[in-house]
């Protein structure tokens, strides 16, 4: 995150499975932080409710942020 929080990218590129912070926990913790960019997830990942998580946070996400403007 402190990289994130130094230089504000407007795009950030995750993968649902990380070692240190997995990519719905990073998704969470923009949005509790209003991060104002885009998030792309990229992923091989065969867990389908944790594909299904991530598309329901980016969703919320992306709502809120139509509802801010």
């Amino acid at each position: 995150m402190p990289l994130i929080e130094n230089h504000q990218p407007e795009v950030i590129i995750t993968d649902l499975k990380m070692p240190e912070m997995d990519g719905l926990e990073l998704i969470r913790t923009l949005k509790e932080k209003n991060y104002p960019g885009e998030i792309l997830v990229l992923s091989n990942y065969e867990d389908l409710d944790t594909v299904r998580s991530a598309l329901l946070l980016l969703h919320i996400l992306l709502h809120s942020l139509e509802n801010s403007l």
